[in-house]
């Protein structure tokens, strides 16, 4: 028989046990339909910065949801729930080579800017009102962000705050 590294599985277990305390948290707030999204998919530890979300999985990476507090994975579960509700990720697909990214971070802006006006409230990061997004109006679509933070992009192109990427990659 082989040998089984309990510690190693209990993590991923408490790891699964915190996902789902989440999710009954969004039930607790009224948000059933964010909590079934959730629920649909499949939790899985993944190489990924934070979490992501499709319609079937969940990649999560343990690190990042054992350093953030449980208000904060509330938070961040509703955010992820809300790109698959408002179907951002069909909607990426529609976006020219380069701009992947930048869709991204308007997408993000959305959910934030409506997270915010939520009993939820919007995870740290990017926020229209706040911070590097200070002068974002509030309460955009992806699409109506976009052009705002192309804008913003170019503005910081010119005085060399950012370099180009080249052929469109991501950087």
């Amino acid at each position: 028989m082989p040998k089984v590294n309990k510690e190693k599985k209990h993590t991923h277990v408490s790891d699964q046990i915190c996902l789902r305390a989440a999710v009954a948290v969004l039930v607790a707030y009224g948000r059933e339909d964010l909590a079934s999204v959730i629920s649909a998919t499949n939790p899985q530890p993944a190489d990924v910065p934070t979490i992501e979300i499709s319609s079937q999985t969940l990649n999560y990476n343990p690190e990042f949801i054992r350093s953030i507090g449980f208000t904060e994975l509330v938070k961040v579960l509703a955010h992820e729930a809300l790109h698959v509700t408002r179907d951002h990720t069909s909607r990426f697909y529609v976006c020219i080579d380069g701009f992947k990214e930048m869709f991204q971070r308007a997408a993000d802006l959305e959910i934030n800017t409506y997270l915010e006006s939520t009993n939820i409230g919007a995870p740290q990061g990017i926020i229209p009102g706040k911070g590097e997004y200070a002068s974002f109006p509030k309460h955009l679509t992806a699409e109506d962000y976009l052009p705002v933070l192309i804008k913003k992009d170019a503005a910081a192109l010119e005085d060399n705050r950012i370099k180009p990427v080249p052929n469109g990659e991501q950087g």
